[in-house]
């Protein structure tokens, strides 16, 4: 099954787990992964590190760092450690 992960991973642990058992699953093909909701850049550099630790190469895509219609109510990205991969606003393997 092809799955694309839409995640705003970083403020709780939810997302990570998520991608976690994406990435352990033989039956999901996971073809790319998008952020959102605030620091869409350093969520994105959260999935590169996991994404590397598991030895994945996923695409990436960081969204809009700001909400359409209403004021930010997310909380900041704690960073990874090692930093992650350089996510640009392109998608970018990891």
């Amino acid at each position: 099954m092809k799955i694309l992960l839409d995640t705003d991973i970083g403020s709780a642990l939810d997302d990570a787990m998520c991608l976690a058992y994406l990435l352990a699953q033989s039956q999901a093909e996971l073809v790319g992964i998008t952020t959102f909701s605030g620091q869409a850049v350093a969520r994105a550099r959260l999935c590169s590190a996991q994404c590397k630790a598991a030895g994945k190469d996923i695409l990436i895509y960081p969204g809009a760092d700001n909400p359409l219609l209403i004021q930010q109510m997310q909380v900041d990205v704690p960073r990874p450690a090692g930093g992650g991969h350089d996510v640009r606003r392109e998608p970018v393997p990891v």
